[in-house]
């Protein structure tokens, strides 16, 4: 193996190394969804040790002859933190922030402007801890 080649497996496991090791520094914020998901939209590191990888992403494209879904899965690299915007953010942005629906293991929580067509879904399931599992964005 080249010294190149040598450079780049190391710099990649060490990487990979400061990604867990980063993960495992924050600690659950709540199992309690509602308590997690203030948690969630308030810290970017929250956002980043509880998102999995790939993150499924789903937007809506404007095609022809109507508009539709397509979905992606995001790497770390692709996913752009933070995903969810804090509460001073939403506020001076007039964005809304609801919890659509809390079933067992699986909850959806909203991100809306009323009166406008912007709405993005975000999607998490628990483990040990709640995890973003995917991101609707449905506007166009």
């Amino acid at each position: 193996m080249g010294s190149r080649n040598l450079a780049m497996l190391l710099a990649g496991l060490l990487c990979g190394l400061f990604v867990r090791t980063a993960t495992a520094e924050v600690a659950c914020p709540s199992t309690d969804f509602n308590a997690f998901l203030t948690s969630f939209s308030e810290s970017p590191a929250v956002q980043k040790a509880f998102t999995q990888r790939p993150l499924q992403f789903v937007a809506t494209v404007d095609a022809e002859p109507e508009p539709r879904q397509e979905k992606r899965a995001l790497g770390g690299e692709q996913i752009k933190f933070p995903l969810l915007p804090d509460r001073a953010y939403r506020e001076a942005e007039g964005l809304a922030l609801s919890v659509k629906e809390l079933s067992g293991d699986h909850a959806t929580a909203i991100l809306n402007k009323p009166d406008t067509d912007y709405l993005v879904e975000y999607r998490f399931v628990r483990g040990q801890c709640w995890m973003l599992s995917e991101v609707s964005d449905f506007a166009i």
